[in-house]
């Protein structure tokens, strides 16, 4: 629809008004077509992408600048730029393109700004102001047209006239020099003849001259109003046209969009619907061996307990034999084991009890060394020997009573399985503790000899 409007103008030779010919005339003249007036302002279509300038300002801080003959060859730089979001051109063809952030405006008389917007070309709106300006110039033309015929016509008349006179009277003159000899009534007769023949001729030729200017107005006026009644029809068919083709685009775009929408809450649907078995699938696998595994933590407990049982019940026995051999009440080369050390709840299944809850004594006599517990820490700062296959946490207690270099022993619950117990040999006389925080199998605990050790 702009090709043909731009071809009618191009043909009849028509201008367009200053807000339509801002971003269509080349060279310095693009600056007058935009700015007859220091304030005038207005929009212009490049590339798709629609720019409002203003004119009698200048964005300072352009990040480069070029060459840029038209304004309309400022906008396109403007428009290829990555990042340009808006511009200043000059008179002078100088161009400065900025980028996404620009300052405010400075009041230049010889430069205009030009801003991107976001908003849609108006092609209906272009199409009208390429008319109005076509008809406006049209009707200008075919004034000036008929004002220089018609000066033409009176120019051309009197010059014939002109012509006319001047050969009668040269025509005159001669025939009154050839005949003045013979008659002088001949010669006026002759010269009242040339005259009225001469008078005769030039009325007839501005009665004729009168008549061809006539004619050839009225086929002026004729052709122009006929050029005019093309150029409105041809407008509304463009008009309509356009309209048409907005439409249909329109109608085809709402179509395009609902059925891509339907599409994306069936993806969102199916993919919910997938997430869904997906996680329920994963909850009952993840029970299902959740469950499988503390069934068999269980029965692997319930096995250690009932050996551990087994071998706590021999070695009581083996004990209460040595201890009756040796004729003293209990205790380790001659001593007596505090009541705290033989008490059931501390040290049957001791592995668990002495730091569960159930064991309510801290201080511990064996052997005749006091030992004090500290529950939930793990232990550093001795070196460090792993005992294996002790019958309980007591019996490693009753081994490190024995050996002055041990400080104290430590233990995991978990252990107990195998007899496991963490003797703590002195290095420095030291041991540091750290709070241990976990599930009751895996806690790390101490119990050490105040009098061996320093415990901080």
């Amino acid at each position: 629809m702009h090709f043909t409007l731009n071809l009618l103008v191009a043909l009849l030779g028509v201008g367009t008004t200053a807000s339509a010919t801002c971003f269509t005339t080349s060279g310095p003249a693009s600056f007058k077509a935009c700015c007859p007036t220091p304030q005038s302002s207005g929009k212009g279509t490049i590339s798709g992408v629609v720019f409002k300038y203003t004119c009698g300002q200048f964005f300072n801080g352009g990040e480069s600048t070029i060459s840029a003959s038209s304004v309309k060859e400022c906008a396109e730089e403007c428009q290829k730029a990555p990042h340009c979001n808006s511009a200043s051109w000059s008179a002078k063809q100088k161009c400065s393109l900025l980028g996404e952030k620009y300052p405010a405006p400075m009041k230049l008389g010889s430069w205009l700004t030009l801003q991107k917007t976001t908003e849609e070309p108006d092609p209906e709106q272009d199409c009208k102001e390429l008319v109005d300006a076509a008809k406006r110039e049209a009707e200008s033309k075919c004034t000036t047209e008929k004002d220089q015929l018609q000066r033409e016509g009176e120019t051309q008349c009197r010059t014939e006239k002109d012509i006319a006179l001047a050969n009668a009277d040269a025509q005159c003159q001669r025939d009154k020099d050839t005949t003045l000899t013979n008659v002088n009534a001949q010669c006026q007769k002759d010269k009242d003849a040339a005259l009225a023949n001469a008078n005769s001729q030039c009325a007839a030729e501005k009665d004729k001259l009168r008549a061809d200017a006539d004619t050839n107005a009225q086929k002026a006026q004729s052709q122009c109003t006929t050029e005019k009644d093309q150029l409105r029809q041809q407008a509304d068919s463009a008009r309509t046209q356009c309209q048409s083709e907005k439409d249909a685009a329109l109608t085809n775009a709402n179509s395009q969009c609902a059925v891509e929408k339907d599409q994306l809450r069936q993806q969102a649907d199916t993919a919910r619907t997938q997430c869904q078995s997906e996680k329920d699938a994963a909850l009952t696998n993840s029970n299902s061996q959740c469950t499988a595994e503390k069934d068999q933590l269980r029965q692997q407990l319930a096995d250690t307990a009932r050996q551990r049982d087994t071998e706590r019940d021999g070695l009581q026995k083996q004990l209460k034999d040595a201890q009756d051999k040796a004729g003293a009440g209990g205790g380790t080369g001659g001593f007596t084991d505090s009541a705290s050390a033989q008490d059931g709840a501390c040290i049957n299944n001791s592995w668990s009890s002495l730091c569960s809850g159930g064991c309510g004594h801290d201080t511990f006599t064996v052997g005749g060394v006091e030992f004090k517990r500290k529950c939930n820490v793990s232990t550093g700062g001795g070196r460090e020997e792993q005992w294996l296959h002790r019958s309980s946490v007591m019996d490693c207690v009753r081994e490190c009573a024995g050996i002055k270099a041990c400080l104290g022993v430590g233990w995991i619950a978990l252990q107990g399985v195998n007899g496991h117990c963490h003797a703590h040999m002195t290095v420095s006389g030291s041991l540091r503790t750290a709070p241990s925080r976990g599930h009751p199998l895996h806690e790390h605990h101490l119990i050490y000899a105040p009098s061996r050790a320093n415990v901080w």
